[in-house]
């Protein structure tokens, strides 16, 4: 190295400067003013011999490196990590953040963290409410250990919760909540809230709180809150919840069914029958409207709406002593010898002193209206397709309905009776025997159909398959195929069987002589009393789902077919003839005799 140049290095390190004797080794001291150990080895002999020689073997650089390296040797736990010489060993490495152990090793705090050097080693600490729970090399402290609900106060601390509730972590204390409606009734965070408290009866609006139970009563938690409902047949009909349902409410007459519906009184004795309320009429009295609370509201004596029953309807007339007050159609001459009902019209037949009359009256009321002269006639039928009638002559005349020039269908039947229509076909008994014979409409050969065993016919019907008669007489009835054939026994043992009529299951008649109304299925079986004791009935008339007839002591009455009651529906009538029905209405003719002779309109 250069002499000069190790002198002027020397003289940057060496506080004070150098002297002027600038040529003579001068031993470099160690901080602590010791002669270091290089200096030492040198001589101090330099001469101007050797002068060059050191000039020549030391290079610049080695010189440099010698000379910082033995200036900035530090005791432990100092360095000189800024390389400036001036300032020595300026770094405490057992106490700098940036020098830490060693220069440039700088200790580095990640996010919400703290650091120090600590005997030459890093430090690190998170702030107030912070931790780093994942251990990262970044030393940051991630976790916000007030608020995370998975690290709560310390890393791992995880706040227990479950279905229906809300966890969290506030101050870094573990909070636990409920949903609305939700309990934790067994005191287990981690399974939650496991109980709804707006149904349970157990913990009913809160854990704990049972609902209570009454007599005859059901409890029910329903939104929260408690309640109880009586049991089916009971009632709290004094709203008192102490003593519960106190009522029983099937056999109750003031609460039947339920609290306050009380069994109507009027007119009758109430009961109360498994929650219904019943009532026993007095008297005429029944209870038509069904409604309970007013009871047995209707007089079926005086009630035109329920006349002697209820939904009886007299029509405009007047109810008196439970029957409707007939109603007269018309006054008529001549005695009537049949009588039928079509449309609005009652159409019939007379016979005067001289001739044979058809006539039409109308159902309301009105004058008899002469459709057509002619002989003496004993049975007539209607329908859409004109009049029809026979008579004692032997014919089997027709005309239209609104009257004019008659056309004989058949000639030579003496005694004709018991004209029906059926469909296409009339049939009719006529001659000594009762042959019963069909024609066509429109006319055409009369064709016997079968010749009863008894002359004195009873009544005659006909279905679609057979002729019926009843045989006075004979106390028995026959069929035979409405084509045509031999008559056949149907039923026998009757008592003068008489007013022969039909629907579409059955046949019914009077046994005459024993006052009784029979019936018997047109496909055989036993007779059976559709009703007794009913006086010597004239004519009978089935009618839906009733029978209506007439007596020979002036009454008109009915009964059901299945049987029951019988009702008279007008009495002192004046040998009542005839009777006929529609829809609404019961007709017939009191066939006193010439000159008091009257047509009346009843309704069933």
């Amino acid at each position: 190295m250069n002499r000069l140049a190790w002198v002027v290095a020397a003289c940057g390190i060496i506080i004070g400067g150098c002297g002027s004797d600038s040529f003579n080794d001068v031993p470099p001291t160690n901080a602590d003013g010791s002669t270091d150990q290089g200096a030492a080895a040198d001589t101090g002999k330099d001469s101007a011999s050797d002068a060059g020689n050191d000039v020549a073997n030391d290079t610049g650089t080695d010189a440099a490196a010698d000379t910082a390296k033995e200036a900035m040797t530090c005791p432990t736990g100092l360095a000189d990590c800024d390389g400036d010489p001036k300032n020595g060993c300026e770094a405490d490495t057992t106490k700098s953040i940036a020098h830490c152990g060693q220069c440039d090793n700088a200790c580095e705090a990640g996010s919400h963290g703290t650091v120090a050097c600590d005997k030459g080693a890093c430090k690190y600490a998170c702030e107030l409410g912070w931790e780093d729970c994942d251990l990262s090399a970044d030393h940051s402290c991630e976790v916000d250990t007030m608020t995370d609900t998975a690290n709560c106060t310390t890393c791992g601390n995880v706040c227990p919760g479950g279905d229906h509730s809300t966890v969290g972590c506030v101050g870094g204390e573990c909070s636990f909540a409920c949903e609305t409606g939700w309990g934790n009734c067994d005191g287990d965070q981690t399974n939650g809230c496991e109980v709804d408290t707006t149904t349970t009866l157990s913990a009913c609006g809160t854990c704990g709180h049972a609902c209570s139970t009454a007599a005859n009563a059901t409890p029910y938690c329903q939104s929260s809150t408690c309640g109880w409902t009586c049991n089916s047949g009971w009632g709290n009909c004094d709203n008192d919840p102490a003593n519960g349902c106190e009522l029983d409410t099937t056999t109750s007459v003031g609460n039947c069914g339920g609290c306050g519906l009380a069994c109507g009184t009027a007119n009758g004795t109430p009961s109360c029958v498994a929650s219904q309320c019943q009532i026993q009429c007095t008297g005429a009295f029944d209870n038509c409207d069904g409604l309970n609370p007013n009871g047995c509201e209707s007089d079926l004596l005086t009630d035109a709406l329920n006349c002697g029953w209820c939904g009886h309807d007299c029509k405009g007339s007047t109810c008196t002593g439970g029957m409707c007050t007939p109603v007269k159609v018309a006054d008529y001459a001549y005695v009537v010898t049949a009588l039928v009902e079509y449309d609005t019209k009652l159409y019939f037949t007379a016979d005067t002193v001289s001739i044979g009359l058809v006539l039409s009256v109308p159902k309301m009321s009105g004058t008899p209206q002469e459709l057509v002269q002619t002989g003496n006639s004993a049975a007539i039928a209607v329908d859409a397709s004109g009049i029809y009638w026979v008579g004692s002559s032997g014919f089997v005349n027709t005309a239209p309905l609104a009257g004019g020039t008659p056309t004989t269908l058949v000639t030579g039947a003496a005694n004709g009776k018991n004209l029906l229509i059926d469909g296409a076909n009339l049939f009719w008994s006529a001659g000594a025997n009762s042959t019963v014979y069909r024609v066509a409409k429109t006319g055409g050969t009369a064709a016997p159909v079968g010749t009863p065993a008894d002359a004195s016919l009873g009544g005659l019907v006909v279905d679609d398959t057979y002729a019926y008669w009843a045989m006075i007489p004979q106390n028995s009835l026959q069929r035979v195929a409405k084509t045509g054939g031999t008559p056949t026994l149907f039923v026998s043992g009757q008592e003068n069987p008489r007013a022969l009529v039909m629907d579409g299951t059955n046949l019914y008649w009077t046994n005459y002589l024993q006052d009784v109304i029979v019936t018997m299925p047109k496909s055989g079986g036993a007779v059976t009393t559709a009703a007794a004791s009913i006086g010597h009935v004239g004519a009978l008339v089935s009618d839906g789902g009733d029978l209506y007839w007439t007596t020979s002591t002036g009454n008109v009455a009915k009964a059901s077919k299945s049987g029951g009651k019988v009702r008279q529906v007008a009495t002192g009538q004046n040998t009542p003839r005839f009777l006929v029905s529609d829809a609404t209405y019961l007709y017939w003719v009191n066939n006193v005799g010439p000159g008091n002779v009257t047509f009346w309109r009843l309704a069933k």
